[in-house]
């Protein structure tokens, strides 16, 4: 409902909303986006970001194929889109790795991630790669930002996960 955002069908193999079976399509959701996204609504020059959830969420918890986000990670870079990703209810630690991305090998340009951050104290966090988050300090601010508590059960779940099998 966001004036401007263009919503791509995820890519949903049991129930494809293409009617197609993988790997026979060869991702037509991924073409869907190249040929009929780019073609008739929006060019890629035009697009800032991909946000992606690596990991359906509310949908029912739907994997895509393995292919599918190393070839939309080059699909953004062939194009100077930013690859957003929204591990908020998938990271740390969610899927047996720190990131959901990472079963994919995926980096994305920016992350965002809540939740579990701060064992289930409201927190927030957008992190990005340098080249992307050169910002003055102050341009930005945050609602779940945190304060000393939240940021020192934040430290300690991170300190949990990093020090164990994750």
């Amino acid at each position: 409902m966001m004036p401007g955002a263009v919503l791509a069908p995820y890519p949903y193999c049991y129930r494809c909303p293409f009617k197609q079976e993988h790997p026979d399509c060869g991702l037509y959701c991924l073409d869907y986006i190249k040929e009929h996204i780019f073609r008739f609504v929006v060019t890629p020059e035009e697009v800032a970001g991909l946000i992606f959830e690596p990991l359906l969420g509310a949908g029912g918890y739907v994997s895509p194929p393995q292919e599918y986000w190393p070839r939309v990670r080059e699909l953004c870079g062939e194009n100077g889109i930013l690859l957003i990703a929204d591990e908020i209810q998938t990271g740390f630690g969610r899927t047996g790795k720190m990131w959901a991305c990472q079963h994919w090998d995926v980096e994305p340009d920016i992350m965002c991630m809540s939740k579990a951050i701060a064992a289930g104290l409201p927190m927030g966090v957008c992190a990005a790669k340098g080249e992307v988050m050169d910002w003055e300090e102050g341009a930005h601010e945050n609602t779940l930002g945190g304060n000393p508590i939240i940021i020192s059960a934040a430290s300690a779940v991170i300190d949990v996960l990093t020090t164990d099998r994750l």
